[in-house]
């Protein structure tokens, strides 16, 4: 998926208050993070992606920044 179809928001999803939104291939978290703040703390965004080091660093950066309504976790990749 490139950035621009990506910047509309997660699939398109609305992205209000209590909303719980699920972003694939969720890289560094970048577009997760934003998306947990507009659902906000009613509302929870869970970010996957198939490299760890990546998901590591978008779940240190919301422990970081005490953004508790994000979770990230990586998935299996079959070769």
């Amino acid at each position: 998926m490139t950035r621009s179809m990506r910047e509309g928001g997660i699939a398109g999803a609305n992205e209000g208050p209590g909303v719980r939104g699920l972003d694939v291939a969720c890289g560094v978290g970048d577009r997760s993070i934003s998306s947990a703040a507009a659902v906000g703390t009613s509302g929870s965004v869970l970010g996957l992606d198939i490299t760890p080091a990546m998901v590591d660093g978008a779940a240190a950066y919301a422990r970081e920044h005490d953004i508790g309504n994000a979770a990230f976790r990586a998935i299996p990749r079959e070769d």
